[in-house]
C-alpha cells in the first residue's frame, strides 16, 4: 500500500511541480526523488512493525 504512495507522489511531483514552480519541464531528479525519500521510510516502518509483531508473539509463549 505504501508503495502506491510513491507511485501518487511521483506522479504529482512530476506533473505539478513543473506548473507550480512555472518550469519548462521536469528535471530527472523529480522522477527519483519520491522514490529515494520513501523507500527508507517504507523499510523503517515495516521494521518497526515486524519488531513489534515478534514481541507480542513473545509474550504469548512466555505466557502459556
Amino acid at each position: 500500500m505504501l508503495s502506491c504512495g510513491i507511485s501518487t507522489v511521483t506522479a504529482f511531483v512530476v506533473f505539478g511541480a513543473p506548473r507550480l514552480f512555472s518550469l519548462d519541464e521536469a528535471p530527472l531528479w523529480l522522477w527519483f526523488a519520491p522514490t529515494v525519500i520513501l523507500v527508507p521510510l517504507i523499510i523503517y516502518f515495516t521494521t518497526l512493525e515486524y519488531r513489534k509483531a515478534s514481541r507480542k508473539k513473545g509474550a504469548k509463549k512466555a505466557a502459556l
